[in-house]
């Protein structure tokens, strides 16, 4: 899931690589890695859910039995 965040927000953000390993560690760099974290998450998040949304009401509107009246 943090893998996935990390490359869904370097693909929107165009940074190019999902995640640079390095041994020169910065406060720019963390903070330009929880940016595009947070991108990505959020839209991780959106996928999913309307993914979910979408599975879950085709379920649901095979199963559902017709009203009465």
């Amino acid at each position: 899931i943090v893998f996935g965040s990390l490359w869904l927000g370097s693909l929107v953000l165009n940074t190019g690589d999902a995640v640079k390993f390095n041994s020169d560690i910065s406060l720019q760099s963390v903070g330009d890695m929880i940016f595009q974290y947070i991108i990505g998450s959020i839209m991780l998040a959106t996928l999913a859910g309307s993914l979910m949304f979408l599975i879950s009401y085709a379920l649901l509107s095979k199963i559902r039995k017709p009203a009465k009246d």
